[in-house]
């Protein structure tokens, strides 16, 4: 007996964890997916009689299939959930927990691989006659959300009359206004919505509140990115018709992944946001708002992987042709970020004259602002000299110094200069294996080669072999700032969730920053402001929120900042 009630209390606790990570999973989090699967299996072997338990399990173990990269165990997991959803309806039909989750999971499934959404439509349309009967057993909002998705599963099999019928008794049911506004996403005539103003302010502050935690998040604030996205979660179940909140969702979800700690999570999310942003373009096509979160958006994922550059570039042309036609008048200061936007997203794809266009048209509107030096200071890398040196090639000091020069412009931005840079610096330091600044800017070098290959397998053994070297010129000379500074630097700049490399780029940062302290530097000196700068956004990126706080207040207390 007292066996007995021991695994049932072991069982009790291993539901009601599976349950809340099974909630987790529903939301898109793989790692919450894995785990519940995991405790239902073992909820399942102390009791294969629960039809609860065993449809919890099935549940789960059909999402390790939707989140896996395989399309084989894809398929294969599904299956095999779908078949114990199935065995628990058959040893407990009238369990409501059991048809709500075969119900969602067959109603998730893609049609075409699995043609179950006529089992989703058997499970919907009893679960509603069940409430009818019975109000007590479900939540007048699972009954709204039920009639719902059984429209939408009619839909999926072509039975628009009968989609039809079901939503016009949603409608007549009075919903909430969440429904009515799913219903009018899908086209579907549900007449004026009444909202008053009390509601329109209510959306205002949660835009204004999320909209600051997403900017936060893009910061480096991980936190504020996660509340971020938590917040515009629930907004676009309130409003799904909404394509301002739905865009921020996606580049919410975007932005949260870019702190995963795994680089398939990272891929994921930024997929996946993209998708929202896309329809929520669909939904407002000449909504300014959404057209700026996208090209953001488009402008922070690296072009190698993601290839947005062309979308940020077709809404930001966009914007500005119905601006020049006068069908769109923007603020001054949007219009001026447009413009340079554009010029930057052009540069991006090596379009520099029309880059030059967009920034010459920038500057005949603000010839004296901010944007002046940053466009300079964009295409001096572009437009510069880098007629080469002609060097002594058994002279390694002469190579070095016209290798460092050109690596310097390369690093700037000027392509052009890089192989010329990579082949004098090889030759420096096979003059020279010894010397930690040739092997370090050797180092450098072998990775600046690939910064904008499309061959991500190339890039990464370049990069690899490039930190090799770097890494040996550290321990040939730890105390040599040059070889820690191309070391920090090239650790900042990668992708933390493919190479992990931001607290080797805090190291180096530190010691470069005790150089500056030795010699007495300010933060307003622009070298060291910037220095700084970096630290504290590297800090973020861990998560040490502590330590890059104190270093921002440092700069801001500074007696002229940084510029």
């Amino acid at each position: 007996m007292q066996e007995k009630d021991e695994r049932e209390k072991l069982k009790a606790d291993l539901v009601a964890k599976g349950v809340s990570l099974h909630d987790k999973a529903r939301l898109g989090d793989v790692h919450a997916t894995r785990e519940a699967c995991e405790v239902f299996r073992l909820a399942h072997q102390l009791d294969p009689d629960d039809a609860t338990v065993l449809a919890y399990y099935g549940s789960a173990l059909s999402m390790t299939g939707r989140d896996a990269v395989d399309p084989n165990l894809k398929v294969q997991n599904a299956l095999r959930g779908l078949k114990l959803l199935d065995q628990a309806v058959q040893a407990d039909p009238d369990n409501i927990t059991v048809r709500v989750l075969r119900a969602y999971v067959n109603y998730r499934v893609p049609e075409h691989f699995f043609n179950r959404t006529s089992v989703a439509v058997e499970d919907f349309t009893y679960l509603a006659k069940r409430y009818e009967e019975d109000p007590k057993i479900l939540s007048r909002s699972s009954y709204w959300e039920i009639l719902f998705h059984l429209g939408k599963a009619y839909q999926t099999l072509e039975e628009p009359e009968k989609a039809r019928e079901i939503w016009q008794k949603l409608i007549a049911v009075k919903p909430s206004l969440r429904y009515l506004r799913l219903l009018r996403a899908e086209g579907f005539d549900v007449g004026p919505i009444d909202e008053d103003a009390e509601a329109a302010a209510a959306r205002a502050r949660l835009l204004q509140e999320g909209v600051a935690l997403h900017d936060r998040g893009i910061a480096g604030d991980k936190a504020a990115a996660e509340q971020a996205l938590q917040l515009f979660e629930a907004a676009v179940e309130e409003y799904p018709d909404d394509a301002l909140i739905k865009a921020y969702y996606g580049s919410s979800i975007s932005l949260a992944s870019r702190y995963a700690g795994d680089a398939n999570d990272m891929f994921a999310g930024a997929i996946k946001g993209m998708k929202q942003i896309d329809e929520a373009v669909k939904i407002a096509p000449d909504s300014v708002e959404v057209r700026f979160v996208r090209a953001r958006h488009g402008l922070r994922l690296p072009e190698l992987f993601f290839r947005r550059t062309s979308v940020a570039i077709i809404d930001l042309e966009y914007l500005r042709d119905r601006h020049n036609e006068g069908s769109l008048q923007l603020p001054r200061q949007e219009w001026l970020e447009l413009l340079w936007m554009l010029g930057s997203a052009y540069l991006r794809l090596d379009l520099v004259d029309e880059a030059k266009t967009a920034w010459d048209a920038l500057l005949q509107q603000d010839p004296d602002g901010p944007y002046k030096a940053l466009i300079e200071a964009e295409l001096a890398p572009v437009s510069s000299d880098i007629e080469v040196v002609q060097v002594d090639p058994a002279d390694k000091e002469a190579l070095l110094r016209e290798g460092i020069r050109l690596h310097d412009l390369g690093v700037r931005g000027n392509k052009s200069a890089v192989p010329k840079a990579y082949e004098l610096l090889e030759k420096a330091y096979q003059l020279d294996p010894d010397d930690p600044v040739a092997r370090a800017y050797w180092g450098s070098v072998i990775a600046l080669s690939v910064k904008d290959s499309g061959d991500t397998s190339a890039m990464f053994s370049k990069v690899i072999q490039g930190m090799i070297h770097l890494n040996t010129a550290v321990k040939l000379a730890p105390d040599n700032a040059a070889v820690r500074r191309l070391r920090g630097y090239l650790c900042f700049k990668l992708p933390e969730t493919m190479f992990h490399l931001t607290k080797t780029a805090i190291e180096d940062f530190e010691f470069l920053r005790k150089e500056f302290e030795a010699k007495g530097a300010d933060p307003s000196d622009p070298a060291f402001g910037r220095l700084l700068q970096d630290l504290a956004t590297a800090y973020q990126r861990v998560g040490r929120h502590s330590e890059a706080q104190a270093i921002m207040q440092q700069l801001e207390g500074s007696e002229h900042g940084v510029h």
